[in-house]
């Protein structure tokens, strides 16, 4: 894993929304769920808050392939679900078909292109959301 960098980790841990993916004893993937992202403050949602938003995916080279990206986003999704979310969303790069079909896959809806303002390389990003019970 070479992104998310060291520090965003330690950060999301140190503010409880780190999530880490054990496999075989080792960390295998990672990823974060925030309940805020300012570049979220767009009128393309369909849900309104309280969300989480779904960032810092990343998946350990020798485990790539198993499913584990899907697994991983399904146990945050049902700990948030439990936890009273019902409002998910991502984004991506327009060429990340990785995480694109996987939000296609697990019923995240298409809302549209977000202008991500710490990216001066790539700032516009597709979004999805996952939506539970307005």
């Amino acid at each position: 894993m070479t992104l998310p960098n060291r520090a965003s980790i330690e950060e999301d841990l140190d503010n409880r929304q780190g999530w880490v993916l054990l496999k075989d004893g080792q960390v295998a993937a990672y990823m974060a769920a925030t309940d805020f992202d300012p570049n979220y403050e767009v009128p393309i949602w369909a849900g309104s808050a309280p969300y989480w938003a779904l960032h810092r995916f990343a998946i350990k080279k020798d485990f790539r392939g198993l499913g584990l990206s899907q697994l991983l986003l399904k146990k945050v999704i049902a700990f948030g679900q439990e936890n009273g979310i019902k409002s998910f969303r991502l984004d991506t790069g327009k060429q990340n078909q990785a995480v694109q079909h996987l939000a296609d896959k697990l019923g995240f809806v298409y809302r549209g292109i977000i202008t991500v303002t710490s990216d001066s390389v790539d700032p516009e990003r597709r979004a999805y959301e996952l939506l539970f019970d307005k």
